[in-house]
């Protein structure tokens, strides 16, 4: 029953059948954790974070001992953004199983979140000579390009590209640089995005193809995006994701940069189920926000950027979540709503308040406030 329901999920690529075997395996065998916990991970990955959580947790209480039931549980809270439960599970299997790497790992990141300095430090401390030291180098890449500090997150990248390389797994740098270029040309800096990409692409593998690839719509290639995310997309075809959220995604960039926000809108109405799911759905509310702003509508602008920022635990560390708040700061001052867009304004300040200076998105946010607070 194992090889049988693997063979459907990585093989076949056919996760409904996986599952009826693991329900056959459930009822075969019911004291066994394993097809409870590998049919809450399906539903994980297809963005179904309430049924995932109850199998998850059913799972655990199979077999209460074993860890990945109850990390689990920690990260679908998580992505639920229920940060605080999220902590509380992690912290209860502290002190019933001990601390594990992966438990120092979570709470590294709860902490940042939580603004908990010496927490992370004391984590940070326990990670080391782990085989976890290298994911939470990673964090701090992330961390790095969340606050705009993007000169720090390329020194991190390429010592993360140096130790993927000698490890055997240079796919992994090439992913981390890919997600770097990918959050400046959010944030406005595209300057070097075309001959950073001309590098990586002979190196992208798993869909790295993905981010680089929208990073070029952003610099305004369009012609070398296409290409790029094509030969990458066909990597990916297995996933629902693929051709539900990240094709029209893809599609919607190049209307919007080219000036179409209706285009836009229309082309993601069928990818609309995704937004509030997964980290990809975040790209969906994003566009739509965009768009709105471009046509003039405030209203329903603020209500895209809305669902990124309510839903920052699909992707916690990524730069969209910070650029939404700009995104709804100047949707609330389209809507004539000026008290709301100054707090709007605040927050994105306060988040990138250890920011490099010259970025284009931070630069035109402080010309847009000072107009504001002239009002």
């Amino acid at each position: 029953l194992y090889i049988t329901a693997h063979y459907n999920s990585s093989v076949l690529l056919d996760p409904g059948r996986a599952r009826q075997v693991y329900d056959i395996w459930r009822q075969t065998y019911p004291h066994d954790y394993i097809p409870v916990h590998n049919v809450a991970v399906i539903a994980f990955d297809e963005g179904n974070y309430d049924a995932a959580l109850e199998a998850f947790k059913e799972a655990s209480k199979l077999d209460p001992r074993n860890r990945l039931p109850r990390d689990m549980i920690a990260e679908v809270q998580a992505a639920l953004g229920h940060f605080d439960s999220a902590r509380e599970e992690t912290e209860r299997q502290v002190a019933e199983l001990g601390p594990s790497p992966k438990n120092h790992l979570t709470l590294y990141v709860l902490d940042y979140i939580a603004g908990d300095i010496a927490g992370m430090a004391e984590h940070a401390q326990a990670l080391k000579g782990t085989t976890y030291n290298a994911e939470r180098q990673a964090v701090d890449q992330k961390i790095a390009l969340f606050e705009g500090r993007f000169r720090d997150a390329r020194a991190l990248a390429a010592t993360i590209a140096e130790q993927a390389d000698r490890s055997g797994f240079p796919e992994r740098g090439v992913g981390t640089r890919a997600n770097q270029l990918l959050s400046e040309a959010v944030a406005g800096e595209t300057s070097r995005t075309r001959e950073e990409v001309r590098r990586l692409v002979a190196h992208a593998r798993n869909g790295e193809g993905v981010p680089l690839a929208f990073a070029l719509v952003l610099s305004g290639d369009w012609n070398g995006a296409r290409a790029i995310f094509d030969r990458a997309a066909e990597q990916m075809d297995h996933l629902p994701e693929t051709a539900a959220v990240l094709r029209p995604a893809f599609e919607a960039a190049i209307l919007l940069e080219r000036g179409d926000p209706s285009g836009v809108l229309q082309v993601l109405e069928p990818a609309r189920p995704w937004e509030g799911r997964t980290a990809n759905g975040v790209i969906v509310s994003l566009l739509r926000g965009e768009a709105h702003l471009a046509l003039k509508q405030g209203k329903e602008a603020g209500e895209a950027f809305g669902t990124v920022i309510a839903h920052r635990g699909l992707n916690p560390l990524s730069v969209t979540y910070v650029t939404a708040h700009l995104g709804l700061a100047r949707s609330q001052a389209l809507a004539g709503d000026m008290e709301a867009s100054r707090k709007a304004y605040d927050e994105f300040f306060r988040l990138w308040r250890n920011a490099d200076e010259g970025i284009p998105v931070l630069q035109e946010a402080r010309r847009e406030f000072t107009k504001i607070e002239s009002l």
